[in-house]
């Protein structure tokens, strides 16, 4: 049994995330050799909201958002992040919303924390569905390099970090329980998608 310190948390995740950014890059040059005004950027930011997301929805899984887990969820996502998208749904269905920022959610009640794990997946959706539209094409196109099975690696990765960041032992039901919930949102939001994609083209 193990455990590990904040430090080597965050720099594993941060290897992991530079891994799926250069995944990306390569994926987009392709795209953009048939397609020159695709954007990189654009594709970044899609995939740091529905990161975020997965990690957002894992470290609330113990209704309890510790600022190393915020820490740690921000700095491994360079390009995006998903409180605006949440903040704009919400105002868009409740024009009094006051806004929320990072602090705020562990003020949320119990039942709110959930209640936002349930909704957050659905604001989403539609940035992972583009995100996965272009690269599942490009997986299938380029044979001599799975990216689904490298970017699955460096996602999971991601995703242990986020579990293990509070120092919890790696074979403590919190840490499996996080990491099992973020894992089916993954493969909801995006690797399912993905299998989808490359297998209907």
């Amino acid at each position: 049994m193990a455990s590990y310190t904040p430090e080597q948390v965050v720099g594993v995740a941060g290897a992991r995330y530079a891994e799926c950014k250069s995944l990306i890059q390569e994926m987009s040059d392709v795209v953009k050799s048939v397609s020159p005004d695709f954007s990189f950027e654009i594709a970044m930011r899609q995939f740091d909201i529905v990161l975020q997301t997965i990690l957002l929805c894992a470290s609330l899984k113990d209704k309890n958002f510790e600022a190393q887990e915020c820490a740690l969820m921000r700095a491994v996502t360079e390009y995006a992040d998903v409180l605006p998208v949440i903040n704009a749904k919400f105002k868009e269905e409740n024009a009094d919303w006051p806004g929320m920022d990072w602090g705020d959610i562990n003020l949320l009640t119990d039942e709110n924390k959930e209640n936002l794990t349930m909704i957050v997946g659905s604001m989403v959706e539609k940035y992972a569905t583009e995100f996965v539209s272009y690269f599942a094409v490009v997986d299938k196109v380029v044979t001599e390099k799975d990216y689904m099975v490298l970017l699955d690696e460096a996602i999971t990765g991601i995703i242990f970090s986020v579990a293990l960041i509070d120092g919890d032992d790696i074979d403590s039901d919190v840490v499996k329980e996080e990491a099992v919930s973020a894992l089916a949102m993954y493969n909801v939001l995006l690797k399912n998608k993905w299998k989808e994609m490359v297998e209907s083209n």
